[in-house]
């Protein structure tokens, strides 16, 4: 903040040479209780406001340099200008201009054009003294509309007024409004190539019932189309009967041994004893 000694001291000095020309008589006291609630801004800004009261004013009041400061805040006209009328247009405006149609919007929404109008500068102004009072600087927000066209328009005017950033306001841009350099394009298509990666499955925890379908899936592909069911018990193979998968038939001894098994249309089955 610009409130140091040195600030303080130019600004009483500019207040001392004002009163002098405009014929006033102000104690020392006076002169520097205004420079300190002034003290929040630069003195240059000051010394810009002192002149245009020396020329419009007749009197030097502090409220009569706050409403003349130059400090990035749009008159009470251009506030009211700037206000979006659809949600195509884009605005950028102050918590000032924000309070203001909080209060105008819903005279507006009754058909009141005028009464809107003025209910927004009065309350506009209100608050813009209470800022500058308090040597708060203008604080901007971004409302984009749908029209690119009028977004760029509005984005642009605001950098060349200083409201907004420069690298900021790039970013809300259209994106066909932006020219990337040759070095820019490679960052670009490898962050796209990136993106167009599909991003690896989550492992999914399978229920029981999944995991037997998921059994009987393998053993269909596995053994042909007959669905698969549970090997039966040893004791309970005769030979002449044939495996799950239809293409094997037991021939006798031990169930367990493959040589006890072979393909059904050899199979010689071993007499009974």
């Amino acid at each position: 903040m610009p409130s140091t000694k040195e600030n303080k001291k130019r600004i009483a000095s500019a207040l001392t040479i004002t009163a002098e020309v405009m014929g006033q008589q102000i104690t020392t006291g006076a002169i520097m209780v205004i420079a300190d609630d002034l003290g929040g801004y630069n003195a240059e800004m000051i010394e810009a406001a002192l002149k245009r009261v020396r020329l419009e004013c007749r009197q030097l009041t502090p409220a009569n340099i706050l409403e003349r400061l130059d400090d990035g805040r749009m008159t009470p006209e251009e506030a009211w200008s700037a206000i979006p009328r659809t949600e195509y247009e884009t605005v950028i405006w102050s918590g000032e201009m924000q309070a203001a149609w909080a209060v105008a919007a819903p005279v507006l929404q009754n058909g009141d054009r005028i009464g809107a109008r003025m209910a927004f500068l009065e309350k506009y102004r209100e608050e813009v003294r209470r800022s500058r009072a308090e040597c708060r600087h203008p604080k901007w927000s971004v409302s984009l509309g749908e029209d690119r066209q009028h977004r760029e328009q509005v984005l642009k005017i605001s950098v060349e007024s200083g409201r907004l950033p420069r690298d900021y306001a790039l970013k809300l841009l259209p994106s066909s409004s932006f020219k990337a350099t040759a070095g820019g394009m490679k960052l670009l298509s490898a962050a796209s190539a990136a993106a167009a990666l599909p991003a690896p499955d989550k492992p999914k925890e399978s229920t029981p019932e999944q995991i037997t379908e998921q059994v009987e899936r393998i053993m269909r592909e596995v053994f042909g189309s007959r669905r698969y069911s549970p090997q039966p018990a040893a004791h309970n193979i005769k030979p002449g009967d044939l495996s799950p998968c239809g293409r094997m038939r037991f021939i006798g001894g031990n169930p367990a041994d493959g040589c006890a098994w072979v393909k059904a249309e050899q199979a010689e089955v071993a007499p009974a004893e």
